[in-house]
């Protein structure tokens, strides 16, 4: 009972904190309904002076996250974070197979309606892969891609949690708070500083969703990797990509090692690697600030609209 009214109270004091934050930073949220009706809501705020920016929050995420790092983008650039389908409150079809090149073509098809212009593509773990399929596809559709701690390769050598998750050690599989604290230990390098009635909701809302997170889990592990190299493997082409890239990782992230950053840098024709010191997984939560100026540093370099032009499908 003590535990269930804990939670109840950090869920509440969430929301407060979030509504707090989204009447600071201007935050206007909207849903995008595509045509069987599936609603994806998005936030939106900041102003298109220097272009747009686009987060693509990884598993188990929600949009909220990146607004840690939207002081250090604002108020030059427009940021729009749409809820990957299955997570943040996007739609949920049991139906569905949710591999990499699916979580692309649907966020695709949402961007395609949300915004007008090439954007600046930022996606973590999850996002970053659906963030490499699109750009891999539609390149004229972004003026800059970030991949940031992203899941889409495997390397011979540095096995990453897909391979956890394809032995059945599903890292999001919490069903208490043992497995809660273990999954947070493993997405940051340092402890996070959470009111303790927040961490008793958020374990709670993991518990809720577990045995959803394993069927998604399983779904991405079974993602067909087609394309091959020496020491490394892909779903997605990613020679294909022709748009400036910047692979930006927390050198300290056990889900997908630095070898992995390294990898998908020589792979991405002419993409930068920058490695941000002593940060896990979660970099928009861990350093959010230090996140903001390097995505700035990288974008204010690529110059406004030189990506081609207005994308068509």
């Amino acid at each position: 009972m003590w535990t269930r009214l804990q939670a109840t109270l950090g869920g509440w004091l969430l929301q407060a904190m979030t509504a707090t934050q989204h009447r600071r930073l201007g935050v206007t949220v909207h849903e995008h309904v595509d045509a069987t009706g599936r609603r994806t809501p998005w936030l939106d705020l900041g102003r298109p002076e220097r272009g747009t920016v686009v987060w693509l929050h990884g598993f188990a995420d929600r949009p909220d996250t990146f607004l840690r790092v939207a002081p250090g983008l604002l108020p030059d650039y427009r940021i729009l974070a749409p809820a990957m389908p299955g997570f943040g409150h996007g739609w949920i079809e049991p139906t569905e197979t949710h591999d990499v090149h699916a979580f692309g073509r649907w966020m695709a098809d949402v961007l395609d309606d949300i915004v007008d212009e090439p954007v600046h593509l930022v996606g973590n773990s999850l996002g970053g892969a659906t963030a490499l399929a699109i750009a891999a596809q539609r390149p004229a559709w972004l003026r800059s891609l970030v991949p940031l701690n992203s899941a889409g390769m495997r390397v011979r050598g540095a096995p990453s949690v897909l391979e956890e998750f394809e032995q059945g050690d599903i890292l999001f599989e919490v069903r208490g708070r043992p497995d809660y604290d273990r999954l947070m230990k493993r997405l940051f390098a340092k402890p996070m500083v959470v009111p303790a009635v927040v961490n008793h909701f958020l374990c709670s809302e993991y518990a809720r969703q577990a045995d959803w997170f394993v069927r998604v889990a399983g779904d991405l592990a079974s993602s067909r990797e087609t394309l091959h190299g020496e020491g490394w493997s892909s779903a997605i082409d990613l020679t294909a990509i022709d748009v400036p890239t910047l692979v930006l990782w927390g050198d300290r992230d056990s889900l997908f090692p630095v070898s992995h950053a390294q990898a998908m840098a020589r792979q991405i024709p002419g993409a930068r690697l920058e490695l941000i010191p002593g940060i896990g997984h979660c970099p928009h939560l861990e350093s959010p600030g230090n996140l903001a100026q390097a995505v700035r540093r990288f974008v204010q370099t690529v110059g406004r609209g030189n990506t081609g032009p207005r994308r068509e499908g």
